[in-house]
């Protein structure tokens, strides 16, 4: 019976650490996610105020970005 609960509890610890290993990796790639898209709309903005051409950056590549809001409000104040 001991044997038993020792073996369960060592499964719950396991279950356990994997769920905080899962979630620390999903919290990783959703704040890679934000800041990728913050950047590229802080960058489509630049682009749009001066009409200047990022280098590594295409048109394509910044117009498909136009589903950010592009009123820039954050960011201008900061530039």
């Amino acid at each position: 019976m001991i044997q038993k609960m020792l073996v369960q509890d060592h499964i719950q610890e396991s279950r356990n650490h994997i769920y905080d290993v899962e979630v620390k990796v999903l919290e990783l790639e959703c704040m890679e996610e934000s800041f990728i898209k913050d950047f590229l709309k802080g960058v489509s903005l630049v682009q749009h105020k001066t009409g200047a051409k990022v280098e590594g950056l295409t048109p394509n590549q910044a117009s498909n970005n136009s589903s950010l809001d592009l009123d820039g409000d954050e960011i201008e104040n900061e530039l």
